[in-house]
């Protein structure tokens, strides 16, 4: 039956295919079965910490007898982040150095304003008003009381109010760069919306009407950061927890081990930078920094909604929206690493089989299977991101444009049963319209 291995030397035995002319032949080796650190996923930009400081303050006045209300606030918002020092092992290569690694990195941007810190800063406003021109007048007061025609527009008079705000922030985000090593700038957001609202008969009837835009600018939410991870691990290995087979720094690791057995880890990697022609100090860029990507997202939409208490006991709702969402400047740098990358993908021979790196298939360290790095740059990168431009400016399908919801309840409270008294009852109705999931991925009539 199968148990557990005490640490300690052993033989591992494996079958190497390329020995014997081809015809494959088994390897024993000695290795030692034990603990052992490792670089990747730890230390460094794995570890953080986070400072945020804020101040900020709001006002809200009411004017000429509360016809006009006034809000306006401002909100001053720091955050400063370090990363640990990057994680070290012993010259033995499989035990942390705990010292080497202990403590914090400054900042070496000294141009943010503090040259400890990683420093992002952003203020957020918001600002209002409500207006309610026909509040305690009397002569409104008259109308109502009046009756008949003059009465209900004394109703709707006394009742009406105006609103309308904006608002404008930011979400200060843990410091980034984009996948041509440019530095993210924090996500910021916009919104305004306006309308009315009419409360008739002491809130018997209120109706509301309101129409909003909101913009979302350089999010780093949704599919730009996905698509900026992809693209990188063709080129790297490990990266982003993944260690794809695929990857040019793995296979390159690989061969040049092969071809080279009394090269040391440094000269290896020296040599994998050769042939992936990036320097040594670019591949530390990307393993030990957060890669993302942004998109901008634009919303709009209007909401209708319909109170109605005719009785103390029975309520009834009726409320109708529609919404659309649009991206734009989705991923906007990922085509151009990928052109430059090409140049340099397409000319990179795999010594082990003679074929060209893009196109040849790998299986874990090896040559083989039906994976081929070019096959995962077009099905995980080129074609979902050129489908996903394709639509921006449109409305997202997957967004249902409209939503209708129509709810009742009654209460039995005038019964005299003491039963029936504590008894609610109700019911609801909703409906939304269609929503895609996907595409067919041809054109359809021209469109999309």
């Amino acid at each position: 039956a199968p148990s557990g291995y005490d640490y300690g030397n052993y033989t591992f035995r494996w079958f190497n295919p390329l020995l014997a002319n081809g015809a494959g032949a088994w390897v024993n080796d000695s290795v030692t079965l034990g603990q052992s650190g490792i670089n990747e996923g730890t230390a460094g930009n794995f570890a953080s910490k986070n400072l945020i400081k804020t101040k900020g303050g709001v006002i809200n006045s009411g004017l000429f007898g509360d016809r006009l209300v006034v809000t306006y606030g401002k909100r001053d918002d720091e955050n400063r982040n370090q990363g640990q020092r990057p994680s070290v092992l012993r010259p033995n290569g499989y035990e942390f150095d705990f010292a080497a690694m202990d403590g914090w990195v400054p900042d070496p941007n000294v141009n943010d304003g503090d040259p400890l810190w990683a420093l992002r800063s952003g203020t957020t406003t918001t600002k209002g008003f409500v207006v309610r021109p026909f509040r305690n007048w009397g002569w409104v007061g008259e109308m109502k009381r009046s009756g008949g025609g003059g009465g209900l527009l004394g109703e709707v008079l006394g009742g009406l109010q105006f609103h309308y705000n904006e608002s404008n922030s930011f979400r200060p985000e843990t410091p980034a760069i984009s996948i041509t090593l440019a530095d993210l700038p924090n996500p910021t957001s916009q919104q305004e919306e306006k309308g009315f609202s009419l409360n008739l008969w002491n809130n018997k009837l209120v109706l509301r009407a309101n129409q909003y835009e909101s913009a979302q600018i350089k999010s780093r939410a949704g599919q730009s950061a996905i698509f900026a991870t992809r693209t990188l691990r063709v080129d790297f290995a490990p990266f982003a927890g993944s260690n794809d087979a695929i990857a040019l720094q793995r296979q390159a690791r690989n061969w040049i081990r092969t071809q080279n057995p009394a090269f040391t880890a440094a000269q290896i990697e020296t040599e994998v930078a050769r042939v992936m022609q990036l320097s040594p100090d670019i591949l530390a860029v990307y393993n030990n920094n957060t890669i993302s990507e942004t998109s901008d997202v634009l919303g709009k939409g209007e909401e209708y909604e319909v109170n109605f208490n005719p009785t103390n006991t029975w309520t009834m709702r009726f409320n109708v929206t529609r919404q659309e969402a649009t991206d734009k400047n989705l991923s906007p740098n990922i085509p151009a690493w990928i052109a430059q990358r090409l140049a340099v993908w397409e000319t990179i021979i795999d010594p082990r089989t003679g074929v060209k790196w893009l196109d040849q298939p790998y299986n874990g360290d090896n040559p083989g299977g039906t994976a081929t790095p070019r096959g995962f740059l077009l099905g995980n990168v080129v074609n979902p991101l050129s489908l996903a431009q394709a639509t921006e400016g449109k409305a997202r399908p997957q967004t249902r444009e409209w939503r209708v919801n129509v709810a009742t309840s009654y209460r039995l409270s005038n019964f005299e049963n003491k039963h029936l008294k504590r008894i609610n009852i109700g019911g609801a109705v909703r409906w939304e319209s269609e929503g895609a999931i996907g595409y067919y991925g041809i054109p359809v009539n021209g469109d999309i």
